[in-house]
């Protein structure tokens, strides 16, 4: 059976009367380091060590200005600090990593378990919401999926991805001219994606304009002449690739 433990140095507080009944009736040890030698704490002395380093590089004139300084030192120290111990990278990017190799293996639950502990960590990152929704939408759930579309582009407007990734939630719901207007933003900002152009192709042919469908299958392939979806696309339509 797991018993939690609390390790702490012999501080007043660590060994008053009170607190060794708490956790008593809590169901946890209680574990102290040996007098004067504060390597028994060592990770969380190194981290007030870091602390100290950077709050006493200021003067604070008021309690709620040192209160906001620690506040904002812990909140860079979990969420957006390059760690030695996490291969100098961040806590999200951690996250991030592990997502990609979900999603990799097509296990998106987990992928989107991971992109929102990578959002949770750094809630500003447009990359971590386009792939979260792009695991959401490959899992057949089209509204989330739009939804970190929505916000990823919010994040960064110039995200082509994110464009070509909510036009293919919008095409699935059928959709088609909003699917096509997004279309429109990914191929203006990456004009070499023959894909979006595959894609706008198919987007036309269901929305009825087959002639700006063969138009955009052709684009595609003089983009990339392997792209064996608009190949198959334009001899569906009794067309000569």
């Amino acid at each position: 059976m797991f018993w939690p433990r609390l390790l702490s140095d012999n501080g007043p507080s660590y060994i008053a009367k009170d607190l060794a009944k708490w956790l008593d009736d809590n169901g946890m040890r209680h574990s102290r380091g040996k007098p004067y030698h504060p390597q028994t704490q060592g990770k969380i002395e190194r981290w007030h060590l870091s602390l100290k380093s950077r709050i006493l590089l200021e003067n604070y004139y008021l309690p709620g200005e040192l209160e906001q300084a620690v506040a904002t030192f812990v909140d860079h120290y979990n969420h957006r600090r390059y760690h030695d111990s996490l291969d100098n990278l961040t806590p999200a990017d951690v996250y991030s990593k592990r997502g990609n190799a979900y999603l990799g293996k097509s296990q998106y639950d987990r992928t989107i378990a991971d992109y929102s502990e990578a959002i949770e960590n750094d809630p500003k990152n447009a990359y971590s919401y386009n792939l979260r929704g792009l695991a959401s939408r490959l899992k057949g759930e089209i509204d989330p999926a739009i939804a970190d579309f929505d916000q990823a582009i919010e994040l960064n407007p110039k995200y082509a991805n994110a464009y070509y990734n909510r036009a293919r939630a919008y095409f699935e719901r059928n959709q088609y001219d909003r699917a096509i207007a997004d279309l429109d933003k990914a191929i203006a900002l990456d004009p070499n994606n023959d894909g979006a152009y595959n894609n706008r192709g198919a987007a036309y042919q269901d929305n009825g304009d087959q002639e700006s469908a063969i138009s955009n299958y052709r684009e595609a392939l003089k983009i990339n002449p392997a792209n064996e979806d608009a190949k198959l696309n334009l001899k569906r339509l009794g067309v000569t690739p």
